[in-house]
């Protein structure tokens, strides 16, 4: 049992050892050719540190994309992302004389817009090499 040498506060036996375990997953479906959504789920089995104990929370949440615009040079996307805002975590913390229960609902819904434009970098050269349906014209024997 670890016990804190100034006031005698004792930790619980089962903060002793640091566990730690995740699962993750993702699933995305193009509705259409410029409509897409995308799914993620999340578990927190276990999560215990040497001061810290969290409580088992899953969450799943859905990403709507949009891409609005498509050009050979320029492209824009528009992106809402955790629709259902599920991320909720609880966790006890013990220190010095103190135990905490903090349980929190963490607002993590924005929407995302993506602009992007590609400038052209030189010249392409050599656009006929495969002419012949073969490339030897550089080898010698």
């Amino acid at each position: 049992m670890w016990v804190n040498e100034r006031n005698g506060f004792k930790l619980p036996d089962k903060t002793m050892r640091p566990v730690f375990m995740r699962l993750t997953g993702f699933v995305s479906y193009q509705i259409l050719s410029n409509a897409a959504i995308a799914t993620s789920f999340y578990y927190l089995p276990i999560s215990k540190s040497l001061q810290t104990i969290s409580e088992p929370y899953a969450s799943a949440d859905v990403t709507v994309s949009l891409k609005l615009l498509k050009s050979k040079q320029l492209s824009a996307e528009l992106k809402i992302m955790d629709v259902f805002n599920s991320t909720k975590t609880k966790y006890t913390m013990y220190y010095d004389n103190n135990m905490v229960v903090n349980e929190t609902i963490e607002p993590t819904r924005f929407a995302q817009l993506s602009v992007s434009y590609r400038f052209s970098g030189g010249r392409m050269s050599k656009t006929n090499i495969n002419h012949q349906g073969n490339d030897t014209d550089r080898f010698t024997q």
